[in-house]
């Protein structure tokens, strides 16, 4: 009797442990999808800023620094716009942010000094979306270049 009791207590056990760990993976899963679908979103703004690039180099090189930008998609066409809902997928909210880039002596690119490099412009792509714990966000960092000058 006593190992009946033994067996069924292991069986019953590994059978919550089984459980536990499915159910935690399929929350890694979840978590997962959305930050893989945030780095597609913020990838999304690099693409966008290139085919506005290759358009006239003027669609990037007009926008200030510091300032929140959003995307906008209408027909198949770009547009960059300070107002809308930045809101590219339900849940998703994506902003960007160009900055000015010096280059040193060396031609190298510098955080500080240096000569502005007028044919370059520094972005940061961010995109946030609401999880059970709060906000979670991606941010990526990269250069749009005036390749066609």
């Amino acid at each position: 009797m006593v190992e009946l009791v033994i067996a069924v207590s292991i069986f019953t056990g590994s059978i919550v442990v089984m459980g536990n760990i499915l159910s935690l993976q399929l929350t890694l899963a979840i978590k997962n999808e959305d930050r893989i679908q945030a780095v597609f979103l913020a990838e999304e703004v690099f693409e966008a800023l290139r085919f506005l690039r290759t358009e006239d180099w003027t669609n990037i090189d007009g926008l200030a620094n510091s300032v929140s930008y959003v995307l906008n998609e209408s027909a198949g066409s770009w547009s960059i716009t300070t107002s809308g809902s930045g809101q590219p997928l339900p849940g998703y909210y994506r902003v960007f942010h160009l900055g000015a880039v010096n280059r040193d002596a060396n031609d190298d690119i510098t955080a500080s000094g240096g000569t502005l490099d007028t044919d370059i412009r520094s972005v940061t792509a961010t995109v946030s979306w609401y999880t059970s714990q709060g906000t979670s966000t991606y941010s990526v960092y990269g250069y749009v270049t005036n390749l066609f000058k």
